[in-house]
């Protein structure tokens, strides 16, 4: 093969030696070469065309040849940059027309780059945390500016490590010139294939789907974790085998230095479902650009109990809490100031206080469940924004445990306590029926308004603390009991469910009506919110 292409290059090249093979591809092979004066990189690339009705005539098949010729020189043109490496020169030889096909070779002179990602990795593996991150920056950085290069979409149709090279600075490079693609122009022969399989998305391999920039985002995260591990996950089992265990099992990391953000980014891009994934390689960036954001957020402070006043105060209408949002999740949740619990019978008055947490704003929706679970056990037709149902309080629990562990104690994800969850949901309001008012209709969706389904979270009104969907759509499992309920049924597995649901009536979603239920069942109307506070105990 060597003396075939040496014949090729040096019909352009004659200056040039050539000094080995540096690799192959799907879209041709690299060698070594160099003069009295320096040392490249030259990429020989087979052109072929298959005379067809469209390409009848042998004019036709000489035009598709140099079309083919001047895209690859159009598109280096439009998306060259310090993150594409440096072509010094095209070339167009040994053009032939035969009677079923015509064919050349395209001859690219390029800088010589002496090692690829996949090199790097083997060589140095394990990377250090910091080498990672910004390599992982440099690939989101090259990603993105090429999916907007010149006001157009590329799309690097063959992304894996062995396609990146590393320039004599250590920089990253995108070297793949032959599997660069205008987005809009991917055509249906490319369906299905980024040509690798072992680096496709889903889609691609089990749908037979075209690639786009989404598709791309499932591989580049498979190229981050590669970084991160030296292997694909699951790299024991064939690739239609890996997507299904990446779908239901999701991916784990086995070191613990790596930041947190990076692992939650890479199962982001991993995600099964498209519309799971992040839409752009901008938002793959704006994820891994959340931890150093986050730092700069500082934490609430804890309400200082007020000083005892003389005269008696107007009520005052609660503040705006202060938002936090989980990365992986996209959980939104608001801070719920301390406060004091107070719960009234025929007989008793009994109070309690409640420390500040920050609450989930809606339901776990099945779309977050699938991220940190990697399934989707509810009843109703799997939409992203509908709450997850059919989850067992030890499910909805192990949910809180793993995003715990996500962060290594920094902070504490649970389900909110029953006295927890009625402090939220009455949002300074002791004398309201539901978590935000009195019109059912208006709070929450319920026997008489769901169409016996759940629905999106967070389409009814919020109560004063920002939360949703307190009072209908999906009961809630609680951690534990309010003490002076004292329940004697309980029982040892025995469980608190709160707010009502879609298929019952206005009655049994008020703040008054509570269930206890065994922390094994499965209900098509019960899922869970989420909790949390920073640290690693509960107050």
């Amino acid at each position: 093969m060597i003396n075939n292409m040496k014949e090729v290059i040096e019909k352009c090249l004659p200056t040039y030696e050539i000094v080995g093979e540096l690799g192959q591809g799907i879209h041709g092979s690299v060698y070594h070469a160099k003069d009295r004066l320096k040392e490249r990189a030259v990429k020989v690339v087979p052109i072929h065309v298959e005379r067809s009705v469209l390409f009848r005539e042998d004019t036709d098949l000489d035009s598709k040849v140099s079309r083919d010729f001047h895209a690859v020189c159009s598109y280096y043109e439009k998306v060259k940059g310090p993150d594409v490496v440096t072509v010094h020169d095209f070339h167009l030889v040994d053009k032939r027309i035969a009677s079923g096909y015509a064919q050349a070779f395209l001859v690219i002179l390029m800088e010589l780059c002496r090692e690829n990602l996949q090199d790097l990795v083997l060589r140095e593996h394990p990377l250090s945390a910091e080498t990672i991150s910004s390599h992982a920056a440099s690939l989101v950085d090259m990603m993105d500016r090429l999916s907007r290069a010149s006001g157009e979409s590329f799309l690097l149709t063959d992304f894996k490590p062995s396609n990146i090279l590393v320039g004599d600075t250590g920089r990253l490079l995108m070297g793949d010139l032959g599997g660069l693609k205008r987005v809009s122009s991917v055509s249906s022969a490319l369906a299905g294939a980024q040509f690798t399989p072992n680096w496709s998305a889903p889609e691609l391999i089990l749908r037979g789907e075209k690639p786009d920039v989404v598709s791309g985002v499932y591989s580049l995260g498979l190229v981050i974790y590669y970084l991160c591990e030296g292997h694909l996950p699951y790299e024991e089992v064939d690739f239609i085998d890996r997507v299904r265990k990446v779908q239901e099992e999701g991916v784990s990391f086995s070191r613990s230095d790596l930041s947190q953000t990076l692992a939650h980014t890479v199962m982001r891009c991993l995600a099964f479902e498209r519309s799971e994934r992040p839409a752009s390689f901008t938002e793959v960036k704006d994820l891994l650009n959340a931890e150093s954001q986050a730092a700069k957020t500082p934490e609430p402070e804890r309400p200082r109990a007020p000083k005892r006043a003389v005269l008696p105060t107007p009520p005052v209408t609660p503040a705006l809490p202060t938002v936090w949002v989980e990365q992986a999740t996209a959980l939104t949740m608001n801070w719920i100031s301390s406060g004091k619990l107070t719960l009234r019978d025929a007989r008793h008055l009994w109070s309690e206080e409640v420390s500040g947490f920050y609450l989930g704003i809606h339901p776990v929706t099945q779309a977050q469940w699938r991220r940190v679970m990697g399934t989707d056990p509810s009843h109703f037709p799997r939409r992203p924004d509908q709450p997850v149902e059919m989850v067992s309080w030890k499910d909805a629990d192990a949910f809180c445990k793993r995003l715990t562990e996500a962060y290594k104690g920094e902070r504490l994800f649970f389900l909110p306590s029953e006295g927890e969850w009625l402090h939220a949901a009455r949002g300074g309001d002791d004398q309201s029926r539901y978590a935000g008012g009195d019109s059912l209709d208006s709070l929450g969706w319920h026997l008489g308004n769901s169409d016996f389904t759940t629905h999106p979270v967070a389409e009814k009104s919020p109560n004063a603390n920002g939360i949703y969907d307190m009072c209908g759509n999906v009961q809630e499992w609680c951690r534990d009991a309010v003490g002076c309920f004292k329940d004697r049924d309980m029982g040892a597995r025995g469980k608190v469910i709160r707010g009502g649901s879609w298929n019952q009536g206005p009655e049994r979603c008020t703040l008054d009506h509570r269930r206890i239920v065994q922390e094994g069942l499965r209900y098509s109307n019960l899922g869970f919110r989420v909790a949390m506070r920073p640290g690693d105990t509960l107050a």
